[in-house]
């Protein structure tokens, strides 16, 4: 079941001090048929990147999907060439031929 708040902040430590966070959205896809979870902020501090906190931080998040029954888990890159684009690809994201518009009101 989907609690009030479908956003879920999950923050990343080290010996006990925050070193990041992951904001999580789970709402329900027709698409997908089902819930899904969209990782929509990801965020390690400066010194802490390049130590594995990333990647240990997406497997506990594809392990958290899989225990509540989701169907899957997406994110968002923007163009080709981001820096954690390796990163995800290593752990098993792909990036499917889709183009993402938006609309914000002024």
């Amino acid at each position: 079941t989907l609690s009030p708040n479908p956003v879920r902040p999950l923050f990343l430590r080290d010996n006990g001090n925050i070193v990041g966070y992951m904001l999580i959205v789970v709402y329900y896809s027709n698409e997908y048929n089902g819930f899904i979870a969209m990782l929509d902020e990801f965020f390690i501090l400066p010194e802490h990147r390049g130590r594995g906190f990333g990647g240990a931080a997406l497997e506990l998040l594809k392990d958290w999907v899989v225990e509540r029954g989701l169907r899957g888990l997406t994110l968002e890159i923007v163009g080709t060439d981001t820096p954690a684009r390796p990163l995800y690809e290593r752990h098993g994201f792909t990036l499917p031929e889709r183009k993402t518009m938006s609309w914000f009101p002024e």
